[in-house]
């Protein structure tokens, strides 16, 4: 009898193992993706929380008339890749788009804009542990938040007037800064230090405003030329490791003189927006 029912069991046994089975197989491309979301540096370096604000800004050209920004949605793509040559090297692109509705008030007279802001990110990946490890062993290592931005970029200057970064780049291939030890370092600074943008540019026309993380909370704040610059200073209970400092460089034309043709909108702006940001460490 008991040999009767081993065999049984035997037989259920086989008869369930006949089923399908699905294996889940999980490439390299898919977990450099996954460490964009998921990982502590993927949100230090591609979060898109905090970038625009709805704190009220005025312009040099447009005296008396404040504007604001709201968020009304965002879209996100990721797209990642290994190199043709090294197979334990990779890059991944984030392409995140603001649909933002700009508030002109002056006086009693109040204007709307809707428009899409776009903010391109790049990552520069290296395979250093196998396939057991957490994100099977990829990690961060370079990182790109600038290309081609229009107005002719910024510079950064620290307390004493040194230059910490000149920011500018006319070609539309990533720079990448890494995270240790290379030619191209991020930038290093020290816990709580005042930093100093100011715009390589001359003429109001040409602005830009700043959405960075201070000591006293977020700003979000708008400079051209003849504002001379925009000074900060870095939060001195950093939360993260690696943060960033956001730009968004535009034409402005007089709402009192617009240029109603295309490129340009009804209230003033060049269309040709782009968002772009810097990276940096606190030592």
């Amino acid at each position: 009898m008991k040999n009767i029912f081993l065999l049984l069991f035997v037989v259920v046994l086989f008869l369930g193992c006949t089923e399908e089975i699905d294996i889940l197989i999980i490439s390299d491309v898919d977990e450099i993706e996954r460490y964009v979301y998921d990982s502590d540096l993927g949100h230090d370096f591609f979060r898109n929380t905090n970038v625009i604000l709805e704190t009220p800004y005025e312009y040099t050209l447009d005296t008396g008339a404040i504007y604001s920004d709201h968020v009304d949605s965002t879209d996100r793509f990721v797209l990642a890749k290994l190199s043709s040559t090294d197979q334990k090297i990779g890059t991944v692109v984030v392409a995140d788009y603001f649909y933002v509705t700009t508030t002109r008030v002056k006086n009693s007279d109040t204007a709307l804009l809707k428009r899409k802001r776009e903010l391109i990110r790049y990552g520069y990946f290296e395979k250093l542990g196998d396939d057991g490890q957490r994100f099977s062993g990829w990690q961060i290592r370079g990182f790109s938040g600038l290309i081609n931005n229009s107005t002719g970029g910024v510079t950064l200057y620290r307390e004493d007037n040194t230059v910490f970064r000149n920011i500018y780049s006319s070609s539309s291939d990533p720079r990448y800064t890494f995270l240790t030890s290379s030619t191209s370092l991020i930038g290093r600074i020290n816990n709580g230090e005042t930093l100093r943008a100011k715009m390589n540019v001359s003429g109001d026309s040409y602005n830009q405003i700043l959405s960075v993380e201070t000591n006293t909370g977020h700003i979000y704040e708008q400079f051209s030329e003849s504002d001379s610059s925009v000074q900060f200073r870095t939060p001195t209970f950093h939360p993260q490791s690696w943060n960033l400092i956001f730009f968004e460089d535009f034409i402005f034309y007089s709402f009192d003189s617009l240029i109603t043709t295309p490129p340009y909108d009804s209230i003033g702006f060049s269309l040709s927006t782009s968002l772009w940001c810097e990276p940096y460490r606190v030592d």
